[in-house]
């Protein structure tokens, strides 16, 4: 381990507080949805928990990848395969992937209001309308700048009331 690196080994009280878990392995993933869920989701996939072990530490040791020997990686990578399929074949799975899809309609539906002709119309019209008002002000400073009653004193040019 490099050195300054740490492992957090989580207490199956902390286990309780979790709403949803995402699990992980090798890019993939196995698990989404309710931590609730998770131990009777790996015992119907031929994982079940112990009774006195960590949940969190159970579902660890079933998806992580033993590369130690190359029969280890083998046993370890089909048991991973099957678990992604498993999730997959889930009604969490398809759940997910719906909510997903929704989201997504809903975003190009957004995207697709901001472009439309109307608000790009609106947009050019505010563009316009600033550039109108940077204008202005800037003749307008320099005009106030010119006027000998508005503009302050200054050495080069003394100022009209000044001589008064």
């Amino acid at each position: 381990m490099p050195p300054g690196a740490r492992t957090y080994q989580p207490r199956s009280d902390i286990f309780a507080l979790l709403g949803r878990v995402m699990l992980l392995s090798s890019g993939r993933c196995v698990y989404h949805g309710a931590a609730s869920a998770l131990v009777g989701h790996l015992a119907a996939c031929g994982y079940p928990c112990g009774r006195f072990v960590n949940p969190l530490d159970h579902a660890i040791d079933t998806v992580i990848v033993d590369r130690r020997t190359e029969a280890t990686e083998a046993a370890t990578t089909k048991r991973l395969d099957a678990l992604v399929a498993a999730y997959e074949a889930s009604a969490e799975y398809t759940a997910l992937a719906d909510e997903l899809a929704a989201q997504r309609k809903a975003a190009d539906a957004t995207a697709a209001a901001l472009a439309s002709p109307r608000r790009v119309g609106a947009i050019g019209r505010v563009r316009r309308w600033l550039y109108t008002f940077n204008t202005v002000l800037a003749r307008q400073t320099v005009n106030l700048g010119r006027d000998p009653c508005v503009a302050p004193p200054s050495a080069k040019r003394p100022s009209v009331l000044a001589k008064q």
